[in-house]
């Protein structure tokens, strides 16, 4: 059975708008830059679309040197790398603690004024290590808890058969969409091999409400988490997409239309 990559998302802002690319680049913590960042508020704990569904709305754009970030028509551009970042502080990830550096105030005070709240935006300090729980050889940043979160596109088929109105593949927030095989073939996978590359499965994803936040409108909806409780529900858990973590590989770089040899 073929099986080949279809779409690629890094997410550079946690709960943030992705962008679709052609090819990514590996690292042992995920796609390069995949949530580099992420909010705060003042006492550290993490901001998602859970509790600010117009994250959505944000769009951020990736160049060589720079990211950039609109919302509604305004833009903020700041360096990706910056070394005078010197004000550290202790965030939360659910029941995580890590160390993280503030950006610089301007950035700051850009979020805070369209999130009409104090944030912060944070990157993780370089002396940090966070691991994934499952797999504590397996170092991640702002996820969740993994580094690839992989999930085919007969998945979303059939559940959008089973829906009023379809949804779009952003409503899952995966790194690798891909195509071919019969509808959640991917939560037997054990292990995928792309090009000259190797991972290993970690987990399977349990979904929570940033599934309900329609992409296009930054509000939430009762899709497709009340549908989806219908027939991938089990353990207490709504299960769709599996992650998984970089073993090895010789490139570090894999592009929409490679082929995905599971096992």
């Amino acid at each position: 059975m073929m099986f080949k990559i279809l779409e690629l998302y890094v997410y550079p802002i946690k709960s943030l708008g992705g962008i679709s690319l052609q090819s990514a680049t590996l690292s042992e913590t995920g796609f390069e830059y995949d949530r580099h960042w992420m909010l705060i508020d003042p006492s550290g704990r993490f901001i998602t679309q859970r509790e600010e569904p117009k994250l959505a709305l944000f769009t951020v754009t990736l160049s060589q040197d720079s990211l950039s970030v609109a919302y509604k028509g305004d833009i903020l551009k700041f360096q990706i790398k910056n070394s005078s970042l010197q004000d550290s502080i202790l965030v939360s990830i659910f029941k995580e603690k890590v160390m993280a550096l503030k950006e610089e105030k301007r950035v700051n005070d850009w979020f805070s004024k369209h999130l009409e709240r104090e944030v912060y935006l944070v990157r993780q300090s370089n002396t940090e290590k966070r691991l994934v729980a499952q797999n504590e050889e397996a170092r991640i940043l702002f996820q969740d808890g993994s580094q690839y979160l992989l999930l085919g596109n007969s998945s979303l088929k059939d559940l959008n058969s089973k829906l009023y109105s379809p949804l779009k593949m952003n409503r899952f927030r995966p790194n690798i969409v891909f195509d071919g095989g019969t509808p959640f073939i991917e939560d037997n996978w054990n292990s995928v091999t792309i090009k000259n590359s190797s991972f290993m499965a970690t987990k399977s994803c349990a979904r929570c409400t940033i599934t309900t936040v329609n992409q296009e409108t930054g509000k939430k909806e009762e899709e497709p988490l009340q549908t989806l409780s219908t027939y991938r529900l089990s353990e207490r858990k709504i299960w769709f997409g599996r992650y998984f973590k970089l073993v090895q590989s010789k490139d570090f770089s894999i592009s929409v239309g490679d082929e995905i040899i599971a096992g």
